[in-house]
């Protein structure tokens, strides 16, 4: 159970100020702000501090520095995207099922937590889309954020408890041990009285413990002093009705634990006894590969600018008149006494070169021929002047090719990092069947433990909480809680692999059963599971008993059932409805569609029924009485061949 001296009074900090002393916090509190903050700059749209570096050559060149932020893109986005959407791949498959437990009749549905976890928990309505779409994003970019289910008391005695389900990033979680106690500060404000005047500006926080929650909201201010209205907290009188102090009675959540739940998955350092944890984000191993790849993009645009730009160049013949050759002219500072000191300043004609530079408002460069003292040397012989006497330096392309190689490879390392090579072969490479497999593997297996992980230590969890803040204080916690069966295996292979696949099976001859495997899933990829097309392919391979023949051997069979089998058995007449069935099967599969439009719908059993019946309209067996007459097919007649003419 909470208590005030203990577990919130230390934390009830001054108006204006943003956090409690450094050892009021949790171990790792700045680790995880910092990391929270360097996954944000990997990915966010401004220019992050590490591009912020001169480089060589740039250090009398500020403006090259702010250009490279000025033009600065965020190209690493669509990585972030595509491992979001490689994990949103959990909620979509065939094999992740959420199963509630059947509840008494007599509870209306609304009052269900079926009911309340997909079409009323919170804003968001549904528990799965407020999970899904912010869990995996604060997954990815902080995952020492918590999910944390705030239990709302209704007014109205008789009503169930609400949840309001916040995301606390890592800065606003001051405290956590995990299954002890938790400190949250809210991101919203509440409205607070600062010297008779209202705002809002003061601070809002959630303290939890295994038992029981407290709220604490910053209410006014007076001078030096902050006033705060505490959930739970109530002022104790006497009989006399004198002050004796404060009561605490902190509401209970009546769930098993703390309803504060850490997203993260991979730890990076742990407290001795286990309480405290720094997880770190899924894209660390690539953070040094993805910076490379924005300083690569960045050197790209600016080479590209000074290939296309080039220095300019002209022969000069004089040197400059205002400064005599010296770059520098006179001048004088004043000083803290008032006297003038000589110093000396860049001449302002030539720029500190020392020689005249030829330019009009016309852009036209102006050279003068040279003359016997052009350079100052009186023994010097006249020169002659070049053609042409200026131009343009070019630069080599060899620094964009290299540039744009050692991005393509920084970009690839990034993937790799993370378990999403396969995403790399289709965007960047042209790799050979087995590193695409081996790099998909990879990429199943990082799927699979988020999922594991995301399923068992935070969704279902949520779940159980949700249940418990709402039907425990009626003593029902944990009878609704649903069943969650985590994926077994996911398969992330695009339409291109499956293409490859199914070529190579079809080209080797492997087993029909992998063929038809592989036919399904490139339908499924194609035209989706509720097309025509996959529905009727998978009612062939269920249904047509000889689908992996073609026509002609068909016919072959046919014709040797009549030779070879007792035309008046039932063997053969069953033999020979099967062998018209497969030949058929297309036809009747299409008329009985289109009588029947609830066709794909049916079971099996009645599936088959039909297409027999559909059949029997396309075939009769011939009687046993009727002979067969043998017919020879002859050869094509060749017209130079005398003998076939005269025949």
């Amino acid at each position: 159970m909470l208590d005030f001296k203990r577990d919130i009074a230390p934390y009830l900090v001054k108006h204006g100020q943003e956090k409690p002393d450094a050892k009021l916090l949790h171990p790792f509190y700045e680790e995880s702000v910092k990391h929270s903050k360097l996954v944000e700059s990997v990915f966010s749209d401004e220019c992050p501090d590490f591009l912020k570096v001169e480089r060589p050559k740039e250090k009398e060149k500020p403006s090259h520095t702010k250009f490279r932020a000025a033009i600065y893109k965020a190209i690493t986005k669509p990585f972030r995207r595509r491992l979001i959407r490689t994990i949103s791949a959990i909620r979509n498959a065939d094999d992740f099922t959420i199963e509630f437990p059947a509840v008494d009749a007599a509870i209306p549905f609304e009052d269900t937590l079926s009911y309340y976890t997909s079409e009323a928990f919170g804003a968001w309505k549904s528990l799965e889309q407020w999970f899904w779409e912010q869990g995996i994003q604060h997954f990815i970019d902080d995952p020492n954020a918590c999910a944390v289910l705030l239990p709302q008391i209704p007014e109205d005695p008789t009503k169930y408890r609400e949840v309001v389900p916040i995301w606390a990033l890592s800065g606003q979680v001051w405290y956590y041990g995990e299954g002890q106690k938790a400190v949250i500060c809210a991101q919203k404000k509440n409205e607070i009285t600062i010297n008779g005047k209202k705002e809002k500006s003061g601070l809002i926080l959630y303290f939890f413990d295994q038992e029981s929650y407290c709220i604490a909201k910053q209410v006014s201010v007076s001078g030096a002093k902050t006033e705060w209205d505490i959930l739970g907290m109530s002022a104790g009188q006497d009989e006399a009705g004198k002050f004796i102090g404060f009561a605490e009675a902190f509401p209970l959540h009546y769930f098993r634990t703390m309803p504060v739940f850490k997203i993260g998955s991979l730890i990076k350092k742990t407290s001795e006894d286990g309480i405290h944890k720094l997880f770190e984000s899924y894209v660390s191993d690539a953070i040094p590969a993805l910076k490379s790849v924005l300083q690569r993009a960045s050197d790209i645009d600016i080479e590209a600018l000074l290939h296309t730009g080039s220095l300019e160049w002209q022969y000069v013949t004089k040197q400059c008149k205002a400064c005599g050759g010296d770059g520098q002219v006179k001048s004088f500072v004043e000083g803290a006494n008032g006297r003038r000191k000589n110093t000396t300043i860049k001449c302002t004609k030539c720029s500190g070169a020392g020689y005249e530079i030829y330019d009009s408002a016309l852009e036209k460069i102006l050279i003068s021929a040279p003359t016997q003292t052009s350079f100052g040397d009186d023994d010097a012989k006249p020169m002659h002047l070049p053609t042409p006497p200026a131009g343009m330096i070019e630069r080599s392309p060899n620094a964009i090719v290299q540039f744009r190689e050692e991005y393509k490879r920084n970009m690839v390392e990034a993937y790799q990092a993370i378990g999403l090579g396969h995403i790399a072969d289709q965007v960047f490479m042209a790799t050979s069947g087995t590193s695409k497999r081996y790099d998909r593997h990879e990429g199943e297996q990082m799927i699979t433990d988020a999922s594991r992980h995301l399923i068992e230590r935070v969704l279902h969890p949520v779940y159980a909480g949700t249940d418990a803040i709402r039907y425990g204080p009626v003593g029902k916690a944990g009878d609704q809680v649903p069943v969650i069966v985590s994926p077994k295996r996911f398969d992330i292979s695009s339409i291109d692999m499956t293409r490859e696949e199914l070529n190579d099976a079809m080209t080797n001859n492997y087993s029909e059963e992998l063929k038809d495997a592989l036919q399904v899933k490139y339908l499924d990829q194609t035209v989706g599971k509720d097309s025509i097309e996959y529905k009727t392919f998978r009612v062939k391979m269920r249904l047509d008993p000889h689908r992996n023949k073609n026509d002609e051997t068909k016919s072959f069979l046919l014709s040797q059932a009549y030779l070879t089998m007792n035309r008046e058995s039932e063997e053969f007449s069953r033999t020979i409805e099967q062998l018209q069935f497969s030949i058929n099967f297309e036809t009747v599969l299409r008329d009985v569609i289109l009588k029947n439009d609830a066709f794909f719908e049916m079971a099996v059993n009645e599936q088959y029924e039909l297409l027999l019946a559909e059949n029997k309209l396309y075939f009769s067996v011939r009687p046993a009485g009727q002979p067969i007459e043998m017919s020879t097919l002859a050869p094509l007649v060749n017209a130079k061949d005398i003998n076939q003419m005269n025949e």
